[in-house]
This record gives C-alpha cells, sequence and structure tokens, in this order.
C-alpha cells in the first residue's frame, strides 16, 4: 500500500509500536503519531492523512475526537483501536467510524482491514460485529441496524 499515510493516535506506548510495525510490514507510513486527542484531530486536519488509528481507550473522548476528524478532515478513514471487545466500539461505529481493530493480532489483519478500509469498505471483526450486533438489537433506530447489517451481515 505504498502511498499511504496514517496517523496513530494512542497514549499507549506498547500499541503505538505495533501498529507502527504492522504498518511499515504493510508499506504504509506513519506521518506522524499523537498521545492525546487534541493533538490527533489537529494532526488530522493539518496532515489530512489517508487513515487515523484512534485508540478508543486514549484519555479523553474518542468519540468526540472521532467526530471532529470526520467532520475536519472528512477524506481521512477513522479505524478505532480497542484492547478487547469495549463497549465504546458500536457508539464509534453509530459516529461514523470506518473500522475497528480489537487486539495486537499477529499477521497481515491490520493491513486487511486497512485495504477493506482504503477501499470503502467497513471493516469490523466477526466477534465484533456479533456482540455489537446483540448490543445493538437493544439500542439502535432501524436505520442504524441496518447500516451495521450492511457493514457485516448475519450469516
Amino acid at each position: 500500500m505504498q502511498g499511504v499515510q496514517a496517523l496513530i493516535a494512542t497514549a499507549n506506548r506498547r500499541l503505538a509500536e505495533w501498529a507502527c510495525e504492522r504498518l511499515q510490514a504493510a508499506e504504509i507510513t506513519v506521518c506522524e503519531e499523537a498521545a492525546d486527542l487534541e493533538s490527533a484531530v489537529l494532526l488530522a486536519v493539518e496532515l489530512r492523512p489517508d487513515v487515523c488509528l484512534l485508540d478508543v481507550a486514549i484519555p479523553g473522548d474518542a468519540i468526540a475526537a472521532l467526530q471532529r476528524i470526520r467532520e475536519r478532515a472528512p477524506t481521512t478513514r477513522v479505524v478505532m483501536l480497542a484492547a478487547a471487545d469495549d463497549p465504546a466500539l458500536l457508539p464509534a461505529v453509530h459516529a461514523g467510524a470506518n473500522g475497528c481493530m480489537i487486539g495486537t493480532p499477529d499477521g497481515p489483519a491490520l493491513a486487511r482491514a486497512l485495504a477493506d478500509v482504503l477501499a470503502g469498505r467497513a471493516a469490523l471483526p466477526r466477534g465484533a460485529a456479533d456482540a455489537t450486533r446483540r448490543r445493538a438489537r437493544t439500542g439502535l433506530t432501524a436505520r442504524a441496524m441496518r447500516h451495521l447489517a450492511h457493514i457485516v451481515p448475519e450469516s
């Protein structure tokens, strides 16, 4: 994926290192790293990276930062990173996240997810999709459920 630039936004040094390694293996350039949400939004607006990896656990309101990035840098795709199936993933998808990555898998999982996102498809891991779908049944509108079904069809 030469020519693709990514912004990494996390306060977790180990997560940032993992993302850097995976992005470099996929020939994606890390244009910058941000350790806080304010910097993440400012850098996304200034640099207009192709993709921003945004940690849901970064201190502050990651969903608000996601919305600000989507509003101010609309061509930047945003992929939420989570250590586990985090309850913040559903609101992130609802707020416009292009994808989610759970954990720090070995191999090309991140590269595959980013390829999908950059091609205009959502990237949501099956396990996360199933859990999100279960939670969503009680809290989403019919329109949001149709959107979620489009992202990951039920088996």
